[in-house]
């Protein structure tokens, strides 16, 4: 068994989901906030939706609120650097008149790639770790967020699946069956590199903030201790397959145009209706009838030239940065739902665009099997060669199953300091 990891070596970022003020919402309050952010010290900026890592601030929507309100995403952290820029951003958000509800909420990733890439022990015992403790978890949390109460944040579990999986990607796999909406979401993993807490209720309070993230750190930090449990002691367990790209799709051919209605995917993406909403980020661009007429230079101009592409769709449409303010229906003359069987017919030039995709996405899927083809047979040529010298011995895992499932077990186990131990459990108390 390793050492465990120091917090302050691990990186971290936080999402906080928060209520904008009536007075100052939507697209105008959410500049407003990111120039206080500003004015308070923290590099910061709005930007349309998008799930970018970026090296600065960034305020954007988010579907589960309303479009009027904003999520507030951090950079990459660590240590008291990264929990004063919190204090900073809490501090500003507090001055701008943000409040958070019961559909709000704090997620919490920490870094995990670049330390554990391979080492799938890790995944397995931090699962274990949040399955076991999850009812004393629920206890510090409100009462929205336990359980199976909230969507947004569903259990995970330990199962048989879990022990039994060889890769980390079947790990992800049997934890999250239904995605990232867990409360331990390792889907992160493959999209950022991290592992998301999402467990934790909306809250502009950085000394909350603040010992939350360190209770995951401390998870994570222990869970790290454990390299092993990859199958049966002693088994080669190869390097997880790389995510693939996913392939290009494309609204099939032959048939007829659904013409748009002036201004109704703006109106269907903002409506408070969340089915109607979610259902047309999927509708799919077929025709755009304009030529791209404002300055090259122009942020306007990008946005036109990335975006308004036929095949589309409007989810794409936003998550590479696309802005609502820059799109016209008025300049389309057809779009469908992607599972309608409403379609358009496909030109000439278009198939051969297609084909092209479609040839670049088989050479990135080719290149990136070949690659993991080529890790693989170096990794078990490392492992044959370590299984000769005797340096195989196993490693004892970490007493989770035996740590009593009580706050005080689970912070004993994650090596809670004193401050943090008197947190929780006022914590538990206040909430109980």
């Amino acid at each position: 068994m390793t050492e465990p990891i120091p917090i302050d070596q691990l990186t971290f970022g936080v999402e906080l989901e928060v209520i904008m003020p009536a007075e100052s919402n939507g697209d105008r309050g959410r500049t407003a906030l990111a120039d206080r952010m500003v004015a308070a010290g923290v590099e910061c900026a709005h930007e349309a939706y998008n799930h970018r890592t970026r090296p600065h601030w960034k305020i954007v929507t988010d579907g589960s609120i309303g479009h009027a309100n904003a999520e507030v995403v951090s950079p990459i952290l660590r240590g008291e650097d990264g929990f004063e820029q919190v204090r900073k951003v809490c501090r500003a958000l507090d001055a701008h008149g943000c409040r958070v509800n019961h559909a709000t909420g704090m997620h919490v990733h920490v870094g995990a790639r670049d330390r554990f890439a391979e080492q799938i022990g890790f995944f397995k015992e931090l699962v274990r770790t949040y399955a076991k403790f999850e009812p004393v978890i629920d206890q510090l949390v409100s009462r929205s967020r336990r359980a199976r109460n909230s969507t947004w944040c569903q259990p995970t579990p330990f199962t048989d699946a879990v022990e039994r999986a060889t890769t980390i990607d079947r790990v992800i796999a049997a934890a999250n069956p239904n995605g990232r909406y867990a409360k331990l979401n390792l889907t992160a993993y493959h999209s950022h590199g991290t592992v998301e807490f999402r467990q934790h209720q909306g809250t502009t309070n950085a000394q909350k903030i603040e010992n939350w993230v360190k209770l995951c750190l401390r998870m994570v930090a222990h869970a790290a201790r454990n390299t092993e449990r990859a199958g049966t002691s002693g088994e080669f367990v190869p390097p997880a397959m790389p995510l693939l790209p996913t392939p290009p799709r494309f609204p099939p051919s032959g048939g007829r145009i659904t013409p748009p209605t002036p201004g109704s995917i703006v109106g269907l993406l903002t409506t408070n209706d969340i089915r109607r909403r979610w259902g047309a980020r999927n509708l799919v661009f077929t025709h755009v009838d304009a030529v791209n007429h404002r300055r090259p230079e122009t942020r306007a101009y990008r946005n036109w030239r990335d975006h308004y592409r036929v095949g589309i769709t409007m989810l794409e449409f936003l998550r590479e940065g696309g802005n609502l303010d820059d799109l016209r229906t008025d300049v389309m003359r057809g779009w469908v739902h992607i599972s309608d069987s409403r379609y358009s017919e496909v030109t000439p030039d278009e198939q051969a665009r297609r084909d092209a995709i479609m040839a670049t996405h088989r050479i990135a899927v080719e290149r990136i099997r070949r690659e993991h083809a080529e890790s693989v047979a170096a990794a078990r040529t490392a492992w044959e060669t370590a299984r000769g010298g005797g340096s195989t011995s196993a490693v004892v895992r970490p007493p989770t199953d035996a740590a009593p499932a009580t706050l005080e077990g689970l912070l004993s186990l994650v090596a809670a300091v004193e401050s943090e131990r008197a947190y929780f459990t006022e914590r538990q108390m206040e909430l109980n």
